[in-house]
């Protein structure tokens, strides 16, 4: 029982859950005040608040339900699930005729003390790198990674640099590693890949990204007309049914929410865009 208190008090005193506490005391203190409006004297000022009070408080209880819902692990696999299974994991009886490994950026923090103030790739792009490396260390393929910097400067280390130290330090070799430093979003990983494949003289690839990501990285592909072979990664989704606990908030709950919306509207906008 105390265990469970402690728990509790972790989801309510903390983000998101402590958003929901704050907005549901707004909501449970505006229905008060309105009471006391009305029963000492405060007539005429009740009706003049009322409409508005009503309306803080309807939008607080609809900023509850939408914070809560989003942040509980059901709404984010009901989200991520369909993203995560339209490809299924790598058969490596399909990758004979592949020529290269490409791998997709995520991210990355800037001057990071243990990379001696250079750039570090963010845990997404991180699992990734450690899928690829897998598949390298089956195959011997060469790997390409993509990730340049957005709204950064050109002193800003590129994404696609850090991915490459993180391979090298794995123990592939420099010469079986190849970059594309200017790709600022998934369409242009596909349009600079290309080009790099190109110069190579290479056509089929297995593309290796996290799973949600990976319908929207496939149609970009497409659009560049490059043809890869799905290597999804990164599951976010533990599919082993739930309990208490995924009924909490969570903010790891929220950000994977985040990821599945991000890449929902994606799709669309890149549908329309390319």
């Amino acid at each position: 029982m105390t265990f469970v208190i402690s728990k509790l008090f972790t989801y309510f005193l903390l983000p998101p859950g402590v958003f929901i506490l704050l907005l549901l005391i707004i909501s449970i203190s505006l229905s008060h005040i309105l009471k006391l409006l009305k029963n000492f004297k405060g007539y005429s000022i009740y009706n003049k608040l009322n409409k508005h009070i009503k309306l803080i408080r309807l939008f607080s209880i609809i900023s509850i339900f939408t914070i809560y819902l989003l942040s509980i692990e059901p709404t984010k696999d009901f989200l991520l699930l369909p993203l995560e299974n339209s490809y299924p994991p790598l058969n490596f009886n399909t990758i004979k005729n592949a020529d290269i490994i490409i791998v997709l950026g995520g991210g990355s923090y800037d001057r990071s003390p243990d990379e001696h103030f250079h750039a570090s790739v963010k845990p997404d792009p991180f699992k990734r790198l450690i899928y690829a490396y897998y598949i390298h260390k089956t195959t011997n393929l060469p790997i390409l990674v993509s990730g340049g910097r957005v709204f950064k400067s050109e002193r800003i280390e590129s994404e696609a640099n850090a991915m490459k130290r993180v391979l090298i330090k794995l123990g592939v070799s420099e010469f079986m590693i190849f970059t594309d430093t200017k790709s600022k979003n998934t369409y242009e990983n596909a349009f600079f890949c290309k080009k790099i494949m190109s110069k190579l003289k290479i056509k089929n690839a297995i593309l290796v990204t996290s799973a949600y990501h990976m319908k929207r990285a496939v149609l970009s592909f497409k659009k560049v007309n490059v043809k890869v072979i799905p290597a999804p990664t990164d599951y976010k989704t533990d599919r082993t049914g739930y309990n208490f606990d995924s009924f909490m908030p969570k903010m790891s709950y929220l950000y994977d929410t985040w990821c599945a919306l991000h890449e929902y509207i994606g799709l669309i906008y890149y549908s329309f865009k390319y």
